[in-house]
């Protein structure tokens, strides 16, 4: 997971035994555990379908468990800081990435994910979701004058809410877009890989 390593401890209510084989949790006694580290973003570009895209960043990962096997809650949570995303086919930079995913009770709630598109554009993703069936969730994304697309003859900021919410079972999308600038360059010559066909007029 890169070069910092990850710690964890815990402790469960089992029962081992070889002779015979068995193997008991009780579900009502005291579990508790933690997981601590960094992680290098820049490690999942190492994964197939990341070519043409660029990812760094470091997410620092101090979570725990506590409770009883039947009667569980998490704690702690997760920071995002000094992020960056590129894509090169879509020219989408989102820059400047910094986040918070806290961890209570039985709910992951991400209370900021903020990102620029390194010039005026902004964007910011909020949310929630249970982390038991059948996993419901509400998120947020807002965006402001952002460039969500950049090419070479083609450049599209755009501003505008959207709202993801529902289950497993089923998930409504909601929102509105509105393109605040739409940019269409026409190029002079033709690119080198389009074929010319030769046209022959007969009177």
């Amino acid at each position: 997971l890169g070069r910092h390593p990850f710690m964890a401890k815990g402790r469960i209510p089992a029962q081992f035994s070889l002779k015979p084989l068995s193997f008991h949790l009780n579900p009502e006694k005291e579990i508790r555990g933690t997981l601590k580290g960094r992680f290098d973003l820049a490690v999942l570009q190492r994964l197939p379908g990341m070519e043409n895209q660029h990812l760094r960043g470091q997410l620092a990962v101090d979570m725990g468990v506590a409770g009883s096997v039947k009667e569980w809650s998490l704690n702690g949570g997760i920071t995002i800081q000094g992020g960056r995303y590129e894509n090169v086919a879509l020219g989408l930079i989102l820059d400047q990435i910094t986040g918070r995913l806290d961890a209570q009770g039985r709910t992951l709630r991400l209370t900021r994910l903020k990102a620029t598109d390194r010039q005026e554009g902004a964007m910011a993703l909020t949310g929630e979701i249970a982390v038991e069936p059948p996993f419901p969730m509400d998120a947020r994304l807002t965006f402001t004058e952002a460039t969500l697309l950049r090419k070479e003859i083609l450049t599209t900021k755009a501003s505008g809410t959207l709202g993801l919410k529902g289950n497993l079972d089923r998930m409504d999308l909601t929102g509105d877009i509105r393109l605040d600038r739409t940019e269409l360059t026409i190029p002079r010559r033709l690119p080198p890989d389009v074929v010319e066909i030769p046209v022959q007029e007969i009177n």
